[in-house]
């Protein structure tokens, strides 16, 4: 039996076709925005968020950046404590709220970074690096709850970006900047 002729769909237009490269995006985008849904709503947090969270709540009250009572692994990321009291200090949200969009934020960045990292060091395509990484829980997992590692990862991925992509001093310059920044939001990340 010839089953090329019962599953022939060469009738189809050209969209309908599928090809390995249109199932990978599609299975791609279904995987990314079934996850993307996680980050709603904006809440979740554990124990040292807390003092995250806190500790920006005291930096915003007294104008004072620096350590409080309540704070939490500030000299270790002193660079996370920032973004979020700016970002609450800029918008009047909650520490809470900054934090958790910072996390979905800078979460999705690191995924999509580290696709494009993935993609330059392979041959893959973007869907297909995609799908590999999703496979991995922690690539997602982490937008769903306040985190400082992927704000650090996300300028870690950044600096990386540019150091495969451009060979010049001006982007070697950058790549240090970002690996810098990535550093000084949460230190021990670039052990990781």
């Amino acid at each position: 039996m010839n089953f090329t002729k019962i599953f022939d769909i060469s009738f189809l237009p050209d969209f309908f076709q599928l090809n390995s490269k249109k199932i990978a995006n599609i299975m791609f985008a279904i995987f990314f925005c079934y996850f993307l849904l996680g980050i709603i709503p904006f809440a979740p947090y554990e124990e040292d968020s807390l003092g995250i969270i806190m500790g920006c709540k005291r930096i915003i009250e007294t104008g004072v950046f620096a350590a409080h009572d309540m704070s939490y692994g500030f000299q270790m990321q002193p660079g996370t404590y920032f973004w979020i009291a700016l970002l609450s200090k800029i918008s009047g949200l909650s520490t809470l709220f900054s934090y958790s969009i910072l996390s979905a934020f800078f979460g999705v960045s690191f995924l999509f970074l580290s696709i494009f990292f993935l993609q330059r060091i392979s041959t893959l395509s973007f869907s297909v690096c995609g799908l590999i990484l999703l496979l991995f829980q922690e690539n997602y997992s982490a937008w769903f709850y306040c985190n400082s590692a992927v704000i650090a990862g996300a300028f870690m991925m950044l600096g990386f970006y540019f150091l495969l992509r451009h060979n010049t001093a001006h982007y070697l310059l950058i790549t240090g900047v970002c690996l810098g920044m990535a550093a000084w939001s949460r230190a021990d990340i670039l052990i990781i």
